[in-house]
């Protein structure tokens, strides 16, 4: 009979046994499976072998692709398909030929697709200090990049100063002063950083009536402090206080960067810029080798001031209130040109009115209509008083804006 397992032995039907092969051969035999495993089947005697679990090929590298196990089995793979809906990658390529790859995320298929980008095109004009350009994104890859350039214009509209102030705590933010174009929304210049905390020692109550005024002057050198940094905010200003620092708004550079030679051929071109004035200036007899001296003999120049009848200026002199709307009057006219300006404030009038002197009667008006004198808490304008640096601080503070075209923000 037909043996059914090579290791058994055969018997016939006499009784005598003959012995088999003792070994079965599965080298020949045939694989079967079922899905879960497999095993081999004996050449000889149809005996199968130890069941195996499939064993999954190390190369799976592709979804749609079907997989065979080393016997022979073949895996259907569960999704026929790739799946490409994951962000693509940008290939690396520059400009309007690049493309981007599409990446299989079912496991670990290698399955790819390439398309080339599809770009948008923004097109971005050219500033006052900026290049125009053309920008082209990517719908898909979200690559970008930009040609079509355009030189800035260089057509600055609307240059103001911008001044922030500091914070009035010692530990606060700095201010800033920077040169700004509105037209484009631009900086231009960023000329100085405002250090934060109170400018002067003598001056630490965010809540006077002079503080932002003395941070403001102090941010553009108009007041510089004493020895010791203080601003003696109660002290009467003087003649040649008042002269430089109504210079310093106006004509910093006389000061600080013009040599002797320079300023002396600067002041001989000037002529009077006050309707009526005559023009002085280069024979004060007693400005010379002082803080003021060339701003002095400048504000003579243009009509601003006059010398006494001896050729002094006296610049050591306190200077009283209606003098100083005297001097602020000409001191508009000879810088805009007109007198038919505001500062922002309403007009005041003065309940002393008819304490000013006569002569000063128009300016001190003047300075009361414009908005630069607004009165003590009784209206009263005290002509004769002495006028103190910190009166002389606020009127800086409303009067740079208008003249050097400054935005407080």
């Amino acid at each position: 009979a037909d043996p059914f397992d090579c290791t058994m032995p055969w018997a016939c039907e006499c009784g005598h046994e003959i012995e088999g092969n003792l070994d079965h051969d599965f080298e020949n035999g045939e694989w079967d499976y079922d899905g879960f495993g497999h095993w081999k089947v004996c050449a000889d005697c149809g005996v199968t072998s130890e069941k195996f679990d499939h064993v999954e090929p190390e190369d799976d590298f592709d979804c749609t692709t079907a997989l065979a196990c080393e016997c022979g089995y073949v895996y259907v793979p569960a999704n026929d398909a790739h799946d490409f809906s994951a962000m693509p990658e940008h290939d690396g390529e520059e400009g309007a030929n690049a493309g981007h790859y599409y990446y299989c995320s079912r496991g670990d298929c290698w399955g790819e697709k390439y398309e080339a980008c599809s770009f948008t095109a923004t097109v971005v004009p050219e500033t006052c200090i900026e290049d125009g350009y053309t920008a082209y994104r990517c719908t898909k890859c979200h690559y970008g990049y930009t040609d079509h350039f355009v030189p800035a214009h260089g057509n600055h509209t609307g240059i103001v100063l911008q001044y922030k102030a500091p914070s009035s705590d010692a530990n606060g933010a700095q201010g800033i002063v920077v040169k700004y174009c509105t037209g484009g929304n631009h900086v231009l210049e960023e000329i100085k950083d405002v250090p934060a905390g109170h400018p002067f020692p003598d001056v630490q109550n965010p809540n006077e009536w002079y503080y932002d005024a003395a941070v403001f002057c102090k941010s553009f050198d108009i007041f510089k402090g004493d020895e010791n940094g203080n601003m003696n905010f109660a002290s009467p200003i003087t003649r040649g206080e008042l002269v430089t620092a109504l210079g310093r708004i106006i004509a910093p550079d006389v000061e600080t960067k013009m040599s002797a030679a320079e300023f002396d051929a600067y002041l001989a071109a000037q002529g009077s810029k006050v309707t009526g004035m005559a023009s002085g200036g280069t024979n004060l007899s007693d400005v010379s080798g002082t803080f003021y001296e060339r701003y002095a003999k400048l504000f003579a120049k243009w009509g601003i001031v006059l010398g006494y009848e001896d050729g002094s200026f006296r610049g050591g002199n306190n200077i009283t209130r209606e003098e100083m709307a005297t001097l602020l009057y000409r001191f508009t006219e000879a810088y805009c040109g007109t007198t038919n300006v505001s500062f922002g404030a309403p007009a005041a009038g003065f309940s002393d009115a008819s304490t000013i002197s006569g002569w000063a009667v128009p300016y001190a008006n003047w300075a009361g209509q414009v908005g630069l004198f607004r009165g003590d808490e009784n209206g009263n304008f005290n002509p004769k008083n002495n006028a103190s640096r910190a009166e002389i601080a606020v009127v800086c503070y409303r009067m740079l804006p208008v003249l050097m075209n400054i935005e407080i923000i």
